[in-house]
């Protein structure tokens, strides 16, 4: 593997993210307001309503309260291959 390889391999390893949890799913104006409130990108599969990805950054459940549905639960999870992500989000 070449240098840029390894540094890839290694950024992903690093990668944090927050996953959402909410088993009814989650409306556009709260992804729209997780967007513009945390100026960040979020990913979600619509084979999986029930969650969201934040990319980028880990918060807490406390953070993220004003944007959050009831019944939605916070992880914070680093690395880009971990298998506590629900799935991988296109970066």
């Amino acid at each position: 593997m070449d240098l840029v390889g390894i540094i890839v391999l290694e950024n992903r390893r690093k990668m944090k993210f927050t996953v959402l949890t909410n088993p009814k799913g989650f409306d556009q104006g709260t992804i729209n307001a997780l967007i513009s409130g945390l100026f960040t990108e979020v990913s979600q599969l619509p084979a999986k309503p029930d969650h969201l990805i934040i990319l980028g950054e880990t918060y807490t459940a406390k953070q993220l309260e004003p944007y959050l549905q009831p019944g939605t639960t916070v992880e914070a999870v680093v690395g880009y291959d971990n298998p506590r992500l629900p799935f991988r989000p296109l970066l």
